[in-house]
């Protein structure tokens, strides 16, 4: 669960020594040509693409927390002898009968699974639910500036909003350039129609 801040933190790294490196060059033949919005530009577009990637496998790493296999099943009353063994159980679990279907070792009942659930209840709210809520609220803030960006690669931007427009299809260009700009959201609807299916895959699985 770590990973993903720690590749952030490494853009975040990557974009500060460039903009350092830019601020202090005093040698005009090494100095970079880049500008400092454009740093950021690409530094931010980079964070998206590795939040993109990793948002599936990070749903799919919490939601088999909640994964578990019965191997103390409760027996059917009264108990019928005609009635072939395997037919004798019921389909609820005794009491700490339950382990974690992706690591046999972690019993349900441990004090160590019982952590475990806390902090994927946690990862729950900071990564499966916080990510598109962030994502939302960017693009929603944004959105005059995206119904502005033109649908056709090569049009015309509006030349009082250029440097706007540009700046927001730098940033977030990826999350909205594939589809018309009123359903700038609908990259959202994507990924929350992946983690339901990496969820009910897991869970049903």
């Amino acid at each position: 669960m770590l990973m993903l801040p720690l590749l952030i933190i490494v853009i975040l790294l990557a974009w500060a020594t460039a903009y350092a490196y830019k601020a202090f060059m005093c040698c005009k033949l090494c100095k970079p040509h880049y500008d400092n919005r454009t740093l950021y530009a690409r530094a931010l577009k980079m964070v998206n693409l590795v939040v993109f990637i990793m948002y599936p496998g990070i749903g799919l790493r919490v939601f088999r927390v909640f994964a578990l296999s019965c191997f103390d099943p409760k027996l059917k009353e009264p108990l019928d002898e005609n009635v072939p063994e395997h037919l004798q159980y019921t389909e609820t679990c005794e009491p700490g009968g339950r382990y974690m279907t992706s690591d046999l070792s972690v019993k349900e009942s441990s004090e160590g699974y019982q952590t475990m659930r806390g902090f994927a209840y946690l990862f729950i709210f900071l990564y499966v639910i916080g990510i598109p809520m962030l994502y939302m609220y960017i693009l929603y803030s944004k959105r005059k500036i995206i119904a502005l960006d033109p649908e056709q690669h090569g049009d015309a931007t509006d030349p009082k909003h250029h440097r706007e427009i540009i700046a927001c299809r730098m940033e977030f260009g990826s999350l909205y350039k594939d589809y018309k700009r009123k359903y700038y959201w609908f990259e959202l609807v994507e990924m929350g129609r992946k983690i339901i299916l990496v969820g009910a895959l897991v869970m049903l699985g």
